[in-house]
């Protein structure tokens, strides 16, 4: 009967995926009130906001793992094994299971989720050669880096090898309301990695940074790391292409909570950057959404308020891309803490 109820579930799960929408604001807004009402309620009410989102849509990886921590704390095994099956439809390798400590430290069977893994898994979206052309792109980018210091040359030849990474991402997908996320190349993992060096036969240089092995469980994170760190390290790429920047994110291809975190670091980390040819106005507006803090270098620049006033003017500005509520953020923070229930994947939060 356990395997019956085990094959129901994933023949609903797979029927579920094959008609997908495109306009993702209604995505967003699905997901936002999912995690409002559970944050509030604590109970099964968010399940159908949730089976909404991923029944019309090509979710982002950490959506249904959310969805399926919140069924295994509330003690809905059925709910906890579809929610992983979406994940792994959709891309997510089952050693990125133990992301959350509420996964890792519970009593689970792991026999069932295998061989969910091993029934469903699917890659479907990765785009090979441009998950390929990627991790070279980052690699060249990081083994500058990693020794350039204060040397001149080596500092001019990395900004001009991140300046071209940026130019291959603006001709090759944002002017097509893309941008290279999980659904075009899949997350970031180890396996990547590993097979990234053993097909092109290059060196680790992440051995220092991470320990004797030189990985760190990237897929932990569920998402492409490579494409959104190598813009947040420009001061004016996203400002000079925010219009196609917010068409990605419509499209599904960037996520709300990524357009807040570019819009407060192209104000707060501008006076920062040292590089010789970006030529940019910094934006006179403060524009919060109270991700970051300040700058420690420009304290004056602010992007976090606490004032009553200034707490409505980022619950509105959250609210024009689609982000979720600063109140709902600071209960799901505390949720972890509380719950061990991980609610954050993103770049400032991982």
């Amino acid at each position: 009967m356990k395997k019956f109820k085990l094959s129901l579930l994933i023949l609903f799960a797979l029927i579920s995926s094959l008609s997908k929408s495109q306009d993702y604001s209604l995505y967003y807004d699905l997901i936002n009130e999912a995690e409002e009402r559970f944050v509030e309620d604590r109970d099964s009410s968010c399940y159908a906001k949730f089976d909404q989102a991923f029944e019309s849509f090509e979710p982002f990886l950490k959506d249904p793992y959310i969805a399926a921590q919140i069924a295994l704390h509330l003690g809905d095994t059925n709910r906890f094994y579809h929610y992983l099956t979406i994940c792994f439809q959709n891309g997510m390798p089952i050693t990125a299971l133990n992301s959350s400590p509420l996964i890792s430290n519970s009593i689970i069977d792991r026999e069932i989720i295998s061989e969910i893994f091993d029934k469903t898994y699917n890659a479907k979206q990765v785009d090979t050669k441009t998950m390929e052309d990627i991790c070279l792109k980052c690699y060249q980018s990081d083994s500058i880096k990693m020794v350039m210091e204060n040397d001149f040359e080596l500092n001019q030849l990395f900004y001009r090898n991140e300046d071209q990474t940026r130019q291959y991402l603006l001709d090759n997908f944002l002017v097509n309301g893309k941008f290279p996320n999980e659904r075009l190349i899949g997350i970031s993992s180890d396996k990547i990695f590993k097979d990234f060096y053993a097909n092109n036969k290059y060196p680790n240089i992440y051995l220092k940074t991470t320990g004797s092995t030189g990985y760190k469980n990237e897929e932990y994170d569920l998402r492409a790391k490579c494409p959104f760190n190598i813009v947040l390290h420009s001061k004016c790429f996203y400002r000079t292409n925010r219009d196609f920047f917010l068409t990605a994110m419509r499209n599904g291809y960037i996520h709300p909570k990524e357009i807040g975190i570019l819009e407060e670091t192209s104000i707060i980390w501008h006076f920062n950057s040292t590089h010789p040819t970006e030529k940019c106005t910094r934006p006179s507006e403060k524009i919060c959404y109270n991700i970051y803090g300040y700058n420690p270098m420009h304290p004056e620049i602010k992007t976090f308020t606490n004032t009553a006033e200034g707490l409505l003017q980022v619950e509105a500005n959250r609210k024009e891309i689609f982000m979720q509520k600063y109140s709902i953020d600071v209960q799901k923070k505390q949720l972890e803490n509380d719950l061990g229930i991980k609610f954050f994947f993103d770049f400032k939060d991982r």
